[in-house]
């Protein structure tokens, strides 16, 4: 039997999105597969941590094994609005899975809709990860320019990285990353990702887009605002593996616009979660719906006036975001 190791971040907040997101990666997965999943965490309560041991009973050969993670190690790095500070954890990953050659790391905002076992047919050999690059065009260019990253390999969304961990624990990338973020504490836009995409720019490979599809994708009008060819964006919109609810707007609050928000639930009743309703938010139903109508009505216009127009409705939906979403909840 072919044997996985997966990981993951998460804090006792995100308990039940963790639990989802692991729910579908087993209900996926081939029956020829064992899985060890791995759960960085910063202080999970014991009793969620017995509610998210339940999904290894949904199938045999499924162990889940918590780590918990000491935040001085971390010290001088900064969580920036929706992005909670542990997504620090996955780049110490070739020092806490000391004994993993090979692992999938995945964020808990996400559903997985094929069996990500097929992700090991990708050779590791010659690189430290591989990953999908972001579909934002402008944003990829602007990240790359700011970090001083050259513009060679693209930049990566680092929600999904298969690891060769032996090669990065050789490369001593821990010390490497953290060492790069603390320096750069200003430039720092996507914390963790930046670390990774400025330290490993030419260690990493492509890997399908369908393996991580960005929300953005249902916010632009066509391939030509993403790093996509046409094929390419159209297979990720109309048939991701992975879906990855990106940004503030996520399932769990009320009023969600991602059109796939529904398959959150549908692996969500399968938890010990079950029963879960988001509690109803007047102004995130009333933003995301005023973003909804605009982004509708700015499809329909030519070409030259979306590329006039869509930048602003980006900073508007950013500006909603940081109002509304990133208070403490």
């Amino acid at each position: 039997m072919k044997r996985i190791s997966i990981a993951c971040n998460s804090d006792n907040n995100y308990a039940q999105q963790v639990s989802v997101m692991l729910t579908s990666v087993i209900v996926n997965l081939s029956d020829n597969v064992a899985c060890d999943i791995y759960i960085l965490h910063n202080g999970i309560e014991k009793e969620n941590q017995e509610k998210i041991s339940y999904i290894s009973s949904l199938r045999p050969n499924i162990k889940i094994i918590f780590i918990l993670i000491d935040n001085t190690m971390f010290t001088g790095l900064l969580g920036k609005g929706h992005i909670p500070f542990s997504s620090y954890y996955r780049i110490a990953l070739p020092i806490f899975l000391k004994k993993v050659s090979t692992v999938l790391y995945l964020d808990c905002d996400m559903i997985i809709e094929s069996d990500v076992s097929l992700l090991w047919k990708n050779n590791l050999s010659t690189v430290s990860l591989y990953a999908a690059k972001l579909y934002d065009v402008d944003a990829s260019n602007y990240y790359a320019t700011t970090l001083h990253i050259p513009n060679t390999n693209g930049y990566f969304n680092s929600g999904v990285m298969l690891c060769n961990l032996e090669r990065l624990r050789k490369k001593k990338s821990f010390l490497r990353i953290r060492t790069y973020l603390q320096n750069h504490i200003h430039e720092i836009i996507a914390c963790d990702q930046d670390g990774l995409n400025a330290t490993l720019w030419d260690d990493w490979k492509h890997l399908d887009s369908r393996w991580n599809q960005d929300t953005g994708v249902y916010l632009v009008k066509n391939f030509r605002y993403t790093t996509y060819s046409k094929k390419e964006f159209k297979a990720t919109k109309e048939h991701p593996y992975i879906i990855h609810f990106t940004g503030a707007d996520k399932p769990w609050f009320s009023g969600c616009i991602h059109p796939l928000s529904h398959r959150y639930f549908y692996y969500l009743e399968k938890t010990s979660f079950v029963g879960f309703h988001p509690e109803f938010n007047f102004l995130r139903w009333l933003a995301n719906n005023i973003y909804f109508l605009g982004l509708k009505m700015v499809r329909c216009i030519p070409d030259w006036l979306f590329d006039f127009l869509f930048p602003m409705l980006q900073r508007l939906h950013r500006l909603l975001g940081i109002i509304i979403y990133d208070k403490k909840r």
